[in-house]
């Protein structure tokens, strides 16, 4: 169960299909914005569209817990797994009320982490809840594990399936796309220079992502090498979040905004170096495709980055807000393609052999069968390797 479609495709697209043939009855809850439909059909598996909503909205809460009380009553599943911290929030408690006897809160990040104020102890009473009336959390990664301990969230029966990732990625569909591709290996950044050094960015156009820290790295370097150009590929989500420079920015000529993609392996072969300086994450999806891809990588030290990113050996990791440093590292990859190309080459070969999806999902399909297997109520605790 998530809270939209949306979440529902970047997070277990796929997988879905999997547990189907693997034996398993799958029922999907979520949100339609227009893709629910498309994703039951590709991947085999029946499903509701119930009216949920991403932010507090207390009528509406009330209405979506409603109807999850009554399908999971109708359903009588053994086991109910959900994601995002509102769907997690309504989800956790309808089937605590029902006495589904396998809860699973897969945490792929912290909202929290990003909020200040009141807004953030709600957020995380709101996670602690979640997490309270759930049998296990699967944090999708050892450093968010680490950072929802950190926070003092109850993380007794918290693990991490695998080297982390619910979904995993597609090596193969990401490594074919980008393989014909003429990247900056064969042509290290000048001055003068004439073709363009794109930098790409993938996911929400949103502050939490750091797209203002993005446009003002993109704006120094620009000042000396104005060969830099920015590919932003995702849903311009909250756009009044950013600065008004970022805003002016974004409608420059040397930025592109694709908007949403249907499939994202088609962005990577536009871009030479790609950037995700977001503030927080969980384990950012988008750095394991860009490693498929075989695009060199800059992030910043956001949960989970450290994950998939070993900094100086599969990519560079700077610090979150840091402009200049962000600028710095982006200049130093173009400006050491041979150095780029062997980190890039590093990267798939890690990503491929820990996140294949493949791998994932087989994983998640053992986890989710020990625990249909054993009795219930039972909780595993610490990681399954």
């Amino acid at each position: 169960m998530e809270t939209t479609d949306v979440s529902v495709e970047s997070h277990l697209k796929g997988q879905l299909a999997f547990l189907r043939r693997s034996g398993l009855t799958v029922h999907v809850i979520a949100r339609d914005t227009g893709r629910l439909d498309r994703i039951l059909h590709e991947d085999g598996v029946s499903g509701h569209s119930r009216p949920l909503r991403r932010d507090p909205s207390p009528f509406a809460d009330i209405a979506g817990l409603a109807m999850l009380l009554i399908d999971i009553a109708r359903l009588r599943p053994r086991m109910v797994v959900y994601g995002t911290p509102k769907g997690a929030l309504l989800a956790s408690m309808a089937a605590r009320v029902i006495g589904v006897p396998h809860r699973v809160y897969l945490v792929f990040g912290i909202r929290a982490e990003t909020a200040s104020g009141v807004t953030r102890r709600i957020l995380l009473s709101g996670e602690a809840l979640a997490m309270r009336l759930s049998t296990v959390q699967v944090a999708v990664g050892a450093g968010l594990m680490k950072r929802m301990r950190d926070l003092g969230l109850p993380t007794g029966n918290i693990v991490v399936v695998g080297a982390g990732s619910a979904n995993g990625v597609d090596v193969q569909h990401f490594r074919a796309a980008r393989a014909e591709r003429t990247s900056i290996e064969t042509q290290p950044i000048h001055s003068d220079a004439v073709r363009p050094t794109v930098v790409g960015f993938v996911g929400r156009i949103t502050a939490d992502k750091g797209i203002d820290v993005l446009v003002g790295a993109l704006v120094e370097l620009r000042t000396s090498f104005p060969q830099f150009r920015l590919r932003l590929v995702g849903p311009p989500e909250s756009l009044e979040s950013l600065s008004d420079a970022t805003r002016a920015a974004l409608a420059q000529p040397w930025v592109t905004m694709t908007g949403d993609l249907p499939d994202t392996a088609s962005a990577y072969p536009e871009m030479d170096i790609f950037c995700l300086p977001s503030r927080r994450e969980g384990l950012p999806t988008v750095i394991l495709e860009a490693a498929a891809a075989g695009v060199p990588i800059v992030a910043t030290n956001a949960t989970g980055v450290a994950d998939v990113v070993i900094d100086g050996v599969t990519g560079t990791i700077v610090e979150i807000d840091a402009v200049h440093d962000l600028a710095a590292a982006i200049l130093a990859v173009a400006s050491d393609p041979y150095s780029a190309k062997v980190k890039a080459v590093a990267a798939q070969q890690f990503v491929a052999e820990r996140f294949d999806q493949t791998v994932v999902w087989e994983q998640m399909r053992m986890f989710y069968s020990r625990m249909l297997s054993g009795s219930d109520e039972e909780a595993p605790h610490g990681s399954e390797r």
